[in-house]
């Protein structure tokens, strides 16, 4: 039996001027599953991550080799008391089936418990 190659990520803090990819990576992610281009521009700004949420305690992401994989909001962020946590991996990446779930306190540093 072939081993698989082990696919390792980091999680880390986003930073502000990660805001653009992010955003167009959750885009991605939502076309993934087939909805029109009148319903993606519709949840555009919904999808639209803000410099200033990348603050070092609201939003984490996953990287490979520098390549973004996905973000998850931290659950009880502040950007919207309806939807305390969202979250998007990169199509086509290979880390679907490995999906983590990034445990963090709300308001506490990613990372430190």
């Amino acid at each position: 039996m072939a081993l698989s190659r082990l696919v390792t990520a980091v999680v880390r803090a986003a930073r502000a001027a990660e805001a653009a990819a992010i955003s167009a990576l959750a885009l991605r992610s939502k076309a993934h599953w087939g909805y029109d281009p009148a319903f993606l521009e519709a949840c555009r700004d919904d999808l639209t991550i803000r410099p200033e949420w990348c603050d070092g305690v609201r939003l984490v992401v996953a990287e490979q080799d520098g390549v973004l994989l996905g973000y998850a909001r931290v659950a009880g962020s502040r950007r919207s008391a309806s939807s305390p946590g969202c979250s998007s991996i990169r199509p086509r990446s290979g880390t679907a089936s490995a999906v983590c779930c990034c445990g963090t306190r709300s308001g506490s540093r990613p990372g430190s418990g």
